[in-house]
């Protein structure tokens, strides 16, 4: 008889912390509108909320559609043709 594990992945308050605390604070907004500075000043509040929100997603294989948006900005590539672009994503970090 074949046993099947299944692995969830969890994360934990101190990783996500670790990621906002060491956000650039001079990077763009995201879709979110959220400034990196805010988001890096408050880890630790944010930090235990924002790992529940994820944990709770990958448990519920399930995320928002805000979570799924992207901008897309043309940049144009000089001296070839004015027709090429090369499409540039800016996504929330």
């Amino acid at each position: 008889m074949t046993t099947l594990t299944i692995l969830v992945l969890r994360l934990s308050t101190s990783y996500n912390r670790n990621i906002l605390v060491h956000l650039n604070p001079r990077k763009a907004v995201g879709v979110d509108d959220i400034l990196p500075r805010i988001l890096r000043l408050g880890s630790p509040v944010l930090a235990e909320k924002v790992t529940k929100l994820i944990n709770f997603c990958i448990l519920n294989h399930s995320l928002p559609s805000e979570w799924k948006q992207a901008r897309l900005t043309p940049v144009f590539k000089w001296g070839v043709d004015t027709d090429l672009t090369k499409p540039t994503t800016a996504l929330s970090q």
